[in-house]
């Protein structure tokens, strides 16, 4: 019974740190998922929600907690063979980060989660304007 007692709170301990590690890896496959499909609408200029293209992101994903508190952007950058930006041809860059607390029972230790993807533009973004989520 002593062994027992001295062994089962790091045995609790690794149970609880693998099912929050699960948990952050949902989150950033979650995030690399929405990223890649987000940058897809924005290369063929399509946004599929009401809103913005940035709050149709947030609102697909996964967790509650996620979907109010991650910052989605969008951004048109420069490209370098052109010199150009937001034209056919140059990239669109989707970007989403979401702070995670890591066993929060034990202080916890925010972690941030961050998923991007780039694509090339297909259609000149005349209905998907860049900046942040808010």
């Amino acid at each position: 019974m002593v062994e027992f007692a001295i062994v089962v709170p790091f045995l609790l301990l690794l149970v609880v740190g693998m099912l929050q590690f699960g948990i952050l890896l949902n989150a950033w496959i979650d995030e690399s998922h929405l990223t890649s499909s987000g940058a897809r609408y924005a290369a063929v200029n399509q946004n599929p929600g009401a809103g913005s293209l940035q709050d149709y992101i947030k609102q697909a994903a996964d967790t509650e907690d996620m979907r109010n508190t991650a910052k989605v952007c969008v951004e048109y950058p420069t490209n370098p063979d052109t010199s150009t930006a937001g034209e056919v041809g140059d990239p669109v860059k989707v970007t989403m980060s979401y702070d995670y607390q890591l066993l929060p029972l034990l202080g916890g230790v925010l972690m941030t989660v961050r998923g991007d993807a780039t694509m090339r533009l297909e259609a000149v973004p005349d209905d998907i304007p860049g900046g942040c989520s808010t």
